[in-house]
């Protein structure tokens, strides 16, 4: 019965500890996977925003250029006219004024485009690198918590190891001192029993010798008596075989039952260190990935950056188109008229 109990409360202990160390696993791995989930939602809405921004303020800027000429270009006209109308000459002192006009009013758009656009580039990329600092913060935080919960864990499985290690040799000696106890006990009541007997047998004998013979009475004493001493010492001898056969037996029971566990946690504590070595593996792909990130969004700085070079050559050459098809060459840095 003490074996059985006591194996039923290494089972108890050893099923607690494996809910518990599943318990954890299932939590780790939740916050893990709670923790990626946030970080690309955070890179992805932050993506979109800033795309969606720039946009905005490229179609913006676009159609106030737009307006800006079409104005511009009404007003050149109406101008124009209306000079021709007067005289020759405020009709080229007219054009002159205007072409002026347009150059400083497209300059000055230009400059505004590209200021606003790198305005835009900066305000973005500064935003990249405040969601990178954070994301790497959260998971230094979850590797540091997942740590502190290894460690705590690997404590309470020492302490129960240890616990139960006691409570095994506490058992082992109790049993021992109740089977020496026992065996003293049993050999206590054999020798009070055969001497009792022998006491019985000698009346007897001595009875019969003084009735019958006293020479019959001495030989049956005699044999009796060897037969009685053998007989005690063959009990004797069989008791103590059985009670070494059980104590051999428990000892060996209770040793293979505490290697049973103790090879069970070292397993366990191995799986643990296996799955906090894939823990850190992953965190580390996902900052591999969160680089990866970076790297895309400098490209595409960089490609933005080359865009802006490329509408300043582009209107560069449309403003020196215009001039020239008014009737003036603005290579040598002046407005003249060319020869007809």
């Amino acid at each position: 019965m003490c074996e059985s109990q006591h194996r039923s409360v290494a089972i108890i202990i050893i099923t607690i500890i494996i809910i518990i160390i599943i318990i954890i696993i299932i939590i780790i791995i939740i916050v893990v996977v709670v923790v990626v989930v946030v970080v690309v939602v955070v890179v992805v809405v932050v993506v979109v925003v800033v795309v969606v921004v720039v946009v905005v303020v490229e179609v913006v800027v676009v159609v106030v250029v737009v307006v800006v000429v079409v104005v511009v270009v009404v007003v050149v006209v109406v101008v124009v006219v209306v000079v021709v109308v007067v005289v020759v000459v405020v009709v080229v002192v007219v054009v002159v004024v205007v072409v002026v006009v347009v150059v400083v009013v497209v300059v000055v758009v230009v400059v505004v485009v590209v200021v606003v656009e790198v305005v835009v580039v900066v305000v973005a990329a500064v935003v990249v690198v405040v969601v990178v600092v954070v994301v790497v913060v959260v998971v230094v935080v979850v590797v540091v918590v997942v740590v502190v919960v290894v460690v705590v864990v690997v404590v309470v499985v020492v302490v129960v190891v240890v616990v139960v290690v006691v409570v095994v040799v506490v058992v082992v000696v109790v049993v021992v001192v109740v089977v020496v106890v026992a065996v003293v006990v049993v050999e206590v009541v054999v020798v009070v029993v055969v001497v009792v007997v022998v006491v019985v047998v000698v009346v007897v004998v001595v009875v019969v010798v003084v009735v019958v013979v006293v020479v019959v009475v001495v030989v049956v004493v005699v044999v009796v008596v060897v037969v009685v001493v053998v007989v005690v010492v063959v009990v004797a001898v069989v008791v103590e075989v059985v009670v070494v056969v059980v104590v051999v037996v428990v000892v060996v029971v209770v040793v293979v039952v505490v290697v049973v566990v103790v090879v069970v946690v070292v397993v366990l504590l191995l799986l643990l260190l296996l799955l906090l070595l894939l823990l850190l593996l992953l965190l580390l792909l996902l900052l591999l990935l969160l680089l990866l990130l970076l790297l895309l969004l400098l490209l595409l700085l960089l490609l933005k950056l080359q865009l802006i070079k490329t509408t300043q050559r582009r209107t560069r050459r449309r403003t020196r188109r215009r001039t020239r098809r008014a009737g003036y060459d603005n290579t040598s840095g002046f407005l003249r008229k060319q020869p007809s």
